[in-house]
């Protein structure tokens, strides 16, 4: 659900018979904003804003259906931007990011006839914001101790845009750019699976010049005392002008390249069974595509893609080939006969 203006974000929310939901944030400071049905009942706001919710459900299946969204936001926004004056990252460290306000407001009736107001706004607490998730360092994977360390004090968000996601590419302190992807709340089984299988990769140097494998440059930490693991910083892979993947549609036309890059990609899952290492989510977006036309193979967090591999061969070497054959052979050459996806 994530969406966003130039005032503030919307990463998520929930929209019941009974009670509408909306998570937002404005520069670091998150809003959880609630609005139970029966309260806003015969009142200016519950005039305009439960015909927008009816409209939703109507067309339940439109995504860019946002205007009950709006609504809520447009309301709240005035005591949004008294409590969070700041948009921008400017001046921010990732560390203060696992420090950031939140407000759990409410919309509710007041003693005046069809009046609203918004309670809440007294009461702040402290959390991670955008999902991420910390792991203390002492239940990190071995084979970390052997990767570099870096704090999240200082690395910093000047140029960092706050309607984005945090993972991406971010400056730290020696002035290097590298891609930073973070530990986020509901996917820390996947995200710990591909760091066990980074240092893995990383500690058997199977990366090479034919072997085209995410590089593990650093994982970052917070706190005093660097206790707590909040994310890994990995070297920037420079995209192909065709594009980053093969989600790419310019990756699709090029079929004289497609035998070299199933090849490339082959060999290196070759290498990573033979390393007892599992790739597990074989799929389009899972294959990048570089400036020298070669192709990488990316994204350790398994699980499966259906489309690719099967529910009973997830995490397998049986799902991996599976889901090599199916790219390759039937979805890459589904794109170049213009099928659409």
């Amino acid at each position: 659900m994530a969406t966003s203006n130039p005032s503030y974000s919307v990463y998520g929310g929930g929209f019941g018979q009974d009670q509408s939901s909306v998570q937002a944030m404005r520069g670091r400071t998150r809003f959880d904003i609630t609005v139970r049905h029966q309260e806003i009942k015969e009142t200016y706001f519950g005039d305009h804003y439960l015909p927008l919710l009816e409209a939703m459900w109507a067309r339940l299946h439109d995504l860019s259906a946002r205007d009950h969204i709006d609504y809520i936001c447009e309301y709240c926004l005035p005591l949004m931007e008294q409590l969070a004056p700041q948009v921008s990252f400017k001046g921010l460290k990732l560390e203060d990011l696992l420090h950031s306000p939140l407000y759990a407001l409410e919309i509710v009736k007041t003693d005046i006839p069809g009046d609203t107001r918004i309670v809440g706004a007294d009461r702040c607490t402290y959390s991670p914001a955008n999902f991420i998730a910390p792991l203390e360092t002492v239940h990190l994977p071995p084979g970390c101790d052997a990767i570099p360390l870096f704090a999240a004090s200082q690395i910093s968000l000047d140029n960092h845009d706050p309607s984005r996601s945090l993972q991406g590419g971010l400056f730290v302190p020696d002035g290097r750019y590298m891609y930073f992807k973070p530990r986020e709340d509901g996917r820390q089984e996947q995200f710990d699976r591909e760091l066990r299988i980074l240092c893995d990769i990383k500690r058997q140097q199977l990366a090479g010049s034919e072997i085209r494998l995410p590089d593990l440059q650093g994982i970052v930490v917070s706190g005093e005392a660097d206790e707590r693991f909040i994310g890994l910083l990995i070297a920037i892979i420079p995209a192909s002008s065709l594009g980053i993947d093969l989600l790419s549609a310019g990756c699709w036309t090029n079929s004289d390249l497609h035998m070299k890059w199933e090849q490339q990609v082959t060999t290196t899952v070759e290498v990573l069974h033979a390393h007892g290492i599992v790739w597990g989510d074989v799929n389009a977006g899972n294959v990048v595509i570089d400036q020298a036309f070669d192709a990488w193979v990316i994204d350790f967090g398994g699980r499966n893609n259906p489309e690719f591999v099967d529910d009973d061969k997830v995490e397998t070497i049986d799902g991996d080939w599976q889901g090599v054959r199916r790219l390759f052979q039937v979805w890459l050459a589904n794109r170049r006969a213009g099928v659409p996806l």
